[in-house]
């Protein structure tokens, strides 16, 4: 297996840095009257993130044919940067800048380790992954006659979840009356 750095281990002191990455995210940057820049959400196996850019001057065809969404590539010799944008779009405080003899490979054995697939939606909402991001707000609602539970979804994958859900919360409520009585 080759030698690769860990994202949380770039600094800024050197430009021989190797790193297998994931593509998370990329887009396209244009500025009126100013460059265009590519721009990467990367991760690695230890789950840190980093920001990479590229700008017109440094612009290689093969950063916008080779680095896809979805894919781990094999990135080396690029520049690390301090971030000075007011914008993070990551928790790192360094930047990645892509450079005209930054090579990109694919990686020989690209299936992402088992954490870094992605969680079914439906063990997300029923609660069975544990999650810090709320999903909607449950509430018994008071109303005249027997009480009702009112969900609030707005996403349209959890329309098709509403009633999973409400049974779910009923279940947790009715075990939640029975011990209180």
């Amino acid at each position: 297996m080759a030698n690769y750095q860990r994202i949380d281990a770039l600094r800024t002191s050197r430009t021989d840095w190797r790193i297998r990455a994931f593509v998370v995210k990329r887009w396209e940057e244009t500025i009126p009257g100013a460059d265009v820049f590519l721009h990467y959400i990367l991760t690695d196996e230890s789950n840190r993130k980093i920001h990479a850019s590229v700008k017109r001057e440094y612009f290689n065809p093969s950063f916008k044919r080779n680095l896809h969404e979805g894919e781990w590539k094999e990135i080396e010799d690029f520049v690390v940067v301090r971030k000075v944008s007011p914008f993070r779009f990551s928790e790192y405080h360094l930047e990645m800048v892509l450079v005209e003899n930054t090579k990109i490979r694919p990686v020989e054995n690209d299936n992402p380790p088992k954490y870094m697939k992605f969680k079914k939606l439906q063990d997300v909402f029923l609660g069975d992954i544990c999650t810090a991001y709320p999903v909607g707000e449950h509430q018994l609602v008071g109303i005249e006659g027997p009480s009702r539970f009112e969900v609030d979804v707005d996403i349209p994958e959890v329309k098709q979840l509403r009633e999973t859900i409400l049974a779910k919360i009923r279940n947790e409520y009715d075990d939640e009356s029975s011990e209180d009585s």
